[in-house]
């Protein structure tokens, strides 16, 4: 139950001037911001919901009950204003994609009637008013492709559906969100690599061009070989290349696509050895003609001072990495990178007999859930010049310790403006907490502030599923026993 109903119901700018006064001491916004809390919203027996942003004017929560579909409206100041259910074709719709269009919000669906598939595109207004409808897809029904993904580019321009058989063919789609129409419809099978069988990591260009990273053998040899395999859908040019990490062995992996410049990135954490602490960072940031033939990547040791620093309060000097992995890069408007590394372990609580109990126990697969400790805490940002040499290095320090809830109300999110960057987290991962932040600057800057407290709120924030939907706005999802709130934070 929000704790907000009010006896005496205010107007909407009383209302959130209220909120600050009444739990001034439990609600402390600090540096001018200003935090509104919308009502409730049940969220049990719901398949999953999501926050599409800032639709128009209004806030738009799509939400999913399998065979309901529902948004919620909501305007500047977090007031339910209407509801609405979306009806398709079939109730036994599968939606693949949802996706803000400024003005108008989109969802991309599939649904099966007689012995066909169907894709369809439908566009709605912030008031949930249906504006435009199309079909992508409709193909005979094959029992050997798996259900279809996504691939959104950067601007959000392309929208890539496909779906993979058992021969590793994949059935592709092209979809232009500008024009609201597909491009290109392609069957692509990459000749002796099983991508059926093995991971593998695609980026999608803001021009229509796939990029694949994937070992060369699916049997996993050959694991010190990236390749990367390009095409493009509208000039059916394609291209091949290989990554060799030589004696190293690539330990984690992030890709990106830098637009601005016409680059792929690739990078993580290499050692010497599978299992090894990492000794540095491996970083692949290569201009797309260069894509067709061998290299290696950029091999960048951790600094002493960053080891002397992330060190100080480790016991075993030896391991001192050995639980950091790389979480998010982010791209410089020169072709340089920001790299960010967190430290996250994961013990289970449950021995292994217990496990065997459970998995044959009568309770299903539910018995075996939970029992588990999640620890989110150090950052580690380091700033790449184009040419791969760091600029600095910061550590932002943070301790979250939660249990069986697959650390969901961890970590952290990155706002971004064209001046810095924020990086919001829970202090710690229970219902009385305080919000901070870490501000930084190109320079590599850093300060530190507390945000809020959520005392007597009952206000769990999902940072990582937040959305920012302006430069000086951050809508983030707080969950409490099957209910749904909206908390929007204004700098």
């Amino acid at each position: 139950m929000c704790i907000f109903k009010a006896v005496i119901k205010l107007p909407p700018h009383i209302f959130n001037l209220a909120l600050v006064l009444l739990f001034g001491l439990s609600l402390t916004v600090l540096s001018a911001q200003e935090v509104s809390l919308s009502p409730e919203l049940s969220i049990r027996n719901y398949i999953s919901y999501e926050l599409l942003g800032k639709v128009e004017d209004r806030y738009i929560v799509y939400r999913d009950k399998g065979f309901s579909k529902q948004i919620n409206v909501f305007n500047e100041y977090l007031e339910q204003t209407s509801e609405a259910e979306l009806v398709l074709e079939q109730k036994r719709s599968t939606v693949i994609q949802s996706q803000n269009l400024d003005s108008l919000f989109q969802i991309v669906y599939s649904y099966i009637e007689e012995d066909s598939i169907h894709l369809r595109m439908r566009r709605y207004d912030s008031k949930g008013v249906l504006r435009d409808s199309a079909l992508l897809l409709k193909k005979k029904r094959n029992t050997a492709y798996k259900p279809y993904e996504f691939e959104l580019s950067e601007d959000q321009s392309k929208l890539l559906l496909y779906s993979m058989n058992r021969e590793g063919v994949m059935d592709c789609t092209l979809f232009d969100n500008d024009i609201g129409e597909v491009v290109a419809r392609r069957e692509l099978l990459i000749e002796e690599f099983q991508l059926r069988t093995q991971q593998y990591r695609m980026e999608l260009s803001n021009r229509g061009e796939l990029f694949f990273m994937f070992n060369k053998r699916f049997d996993g040899s050959d694991e010190n070989l990236l390749n990367v395999a390009t095409f493009d859908f509208l000039t059916l040019v394609a291209g091949y290349g290989i990554i060799d990490f030589g004696e190293y062995f690539r330990r984690d992996m992030i890709t990106d696509f830098d637009n601005l410049h016409n680059k792929l990135i690739i990078c993580g954490t290499y050692s010497e050895k599978r299992g090894r602490e990492p000794l540095g960072h491996y970083i692949v940031n290569e201009a797309t003609y260069n894509l067709g033939k061998a290299f290696r990547p950029s091999f960048v040791e951790f600094s002493p001072a960053l080891v002397q620093e992330v060190g100080r309060s480790k016991r075993k000097k030896s391991k001192i990495f050995q639980n950091f992995w790389i979480k998010d890069v982010l791209k410089r408007q020169d072709g340089g990178l920001l790299i960010l590394m967190e430290l996250y372990k994961e013990f289970s609580r449950r021995s292994s007999y217990g496990s065997n109990i459970a998995r044959n126990s009568n309770l299903g697969p539910n018995a075996r859930r939970g029992w588990v400790d999640y620890y989110n805490e150090d950052i580690v940002i380091t700033s790449f010049s184009a040419d791969q040499t760091i600029d600095w290095t910061k550590v932002l320090y943070k301790k979250q310790f939660s249990q069986d809830d697959d650390a969901v109300f961890s970590s952290y999110f990155i706002m971004k403006t064209p001046s810095r960057l924020r990086l919001v987290y829970n202090d710690e991962i229970k219902r009385s907490n305080t919000v901070s932040e870490y501000i930084m600057d190109p320079g590599g800057w850093i300060k530190r502030n507390s945000l809020l407290s959520t005392s007597q709120l009952d206000m769990k924030l999902r940072f990582r599923d937040a959305v920012q939907v302006s430069s000086n706005e951050l809508l983030i999802p707080s969950e409490n026993n099957y209910t749904l709130s909206l908390v929007k934070i204004t700098y």
